[in-house]
């Protein structure tokens, strides 16, 4: 039997991922890019994944 997590997890594969707006993106670019601080630090700062930052 699957349990409730791992039935959300099955549930969220199948939706669009989040959209960010450009001052979000740009605010990521900026702490990684001026700031020199490590993608993942910043990522798990915003709650995003670091994939989401490198793109």
């Amino acid at each position: 039997m699957i349990d409730k997590k791992e039935c959300d997890k099955i549930e969220r594969k199948h939706e669009a991922p989040p959209r960010y707006d450009a001052a979000f993106k740009k605010g990521a670019i900026r702490l990684v890019a001026e700031e020199g601080r490590p993608m993942r630090e910043v990522a798990e700062e915003l709650g995003v994944c670091t994939d989401t930052i490198r793109n």
